[in-house]
């Protein structure tokens, strides 16, 4: 019974340890999603600009985004959704 108690407190430590340390930046990647699901989205800013480089396109708030197929997609804090297509510019997305 004591070995029992022993592995279960060595394991609960090791996962302390863990959790605590981060595991460098897929921790960090793993907590920016967290944060992001529940936290209704993360402050961005996206710049669209155009196949010579002039700025299209710029929308700042809380959201998430979806990139697929040549589209980004996402809801801004109205709930509107936006997707924009390129093919031929750039589109930036930085965290605010």
């Amino acid at each position: 019974m004591k070995i029992v108690k022993l592995i279960v407190a060595v394991v609960a430590v090791v996962i302390t340890i863990i959790t605590l340390t981060g595991c460098g930046a897929s921790w960090e990647r793993a907590k920016k999603d967290w944060d992001s699901e529940f936290g209704n989205g993360i402050n961005r800013e996206i710049i669209v600009y155009s196949a010579t480089g002039e700025e299209v396109w710029r929308f700042e708030g809380k959201f998430d985004i979806e990139y697929e197929n040549g589209r980004v997609l996402f809801d801004d804090e109205n709930n509107l959704r936006h997707v924009i297509y390129f093919q031929n510019g750039t589109v930036i997305v930085n965290k605010v």
